[in-house]
């Protein structure tokens, strides 16, 4: 793995590598493929029992990047979604099979091909990374309830010049680096996209959904318990 810092390129090494019924029946085609991580742009859908159905309402809202389902590498509209969220969800499993899943608030895009955050309390997710390192990463937007998931390898870094590299990056962005303990870097493999199905239904506009969650949130302290029902739009 080559990591790349401003013009320069870092080879890794050692320790320092990195509704009507057609109606449902048509969302019900798409939904299908959606799950499948079939295409529905730019032609017909091929249904679960081989029936052809046409094109996805919405199809074009489906992704916060556009019509694409897999988006391979970190686009530019990518990394800027994730450094805009600032907060990804790290799934690993542990030794003995457990499954955990923690929050990032140090995920960020390290360059096009790899994600990084920093240990600062992370032991659990440190430790089964160091073991298998296979993990997925979660970014969502909560407003506009879409967002994307990341597929990688994790290499966990406490030394080295990438380890060194990647810490006077976030000294720049105004961290307190003294508190990191080790960085971990994810070469992503594979970037698909995460849709509420709220942009299945209908002419749903992104719009139209972040200003109601925004009201949700912002009206939430002031609500009772039996007051809290958040949106439909899920």
């Amino acid at each position: 793995m080559s990591l790349n810092f401003g013009n320069r390129s870092f080879p890794e090494g050692g320790r320092d590598p990195p509704g009507t019924g057609a109606a449902k029946a048509l969302f019900g085609l798409c939904e299908a493929a959606l799950r499948a991580r079939v295409s529905v742009h730019g032609g017909p859908v091929q249904g679960p029992a081989g029936v052809v159905g046409t094109r996805c309402p919405n199809e074009n809202r489906l992704s916060p990047t556009g019509p694409s389902h897999s988006v391979g590498a970190l686009t530019d509209t990518v990394q800027r979604f994730v450094r805009e969220q600032r907060l990804g969800y790290v799934a690993t499993v542990s030794p003995e099979g457990a499954p955990n899943v923690s929050p990032k608030g140090s995920l960020t895009v390290l360059d096009e091909n790899n994600l990084v955050f920093a240990d600062v309390e992370s032991p659990h997710t440190v430790a089964n990374l160091e073991k298998n390192p296979q993990t997925e990463v979660n970014v969502v937007d909560p407003f506009l309830r879409k967002g994307y998931r990341f597929r990688g390898t994790a290499t966990v870094l406490h030394t080295g010049v990438s380890f060194w590299k990647v810490l006077e990056m976030y000294r720049a962005e105004g961290a307190d680096v003294r508190r990191i303990r080790a960085v971990v870097i994810i070469e992503v493999s594979k970037v698909l996209p995460l849709i509420s199905p709220v942009y299945l239904v209908g002419r749903v506009e992104e719009e139209n959904i972040r200003v109601r969650w925004e009201e949700y949130y912002r009206t939430a302290r002031q609500r009772s318990m039996l007051d809290l029902v958040p949106p439909h739009e899920f």
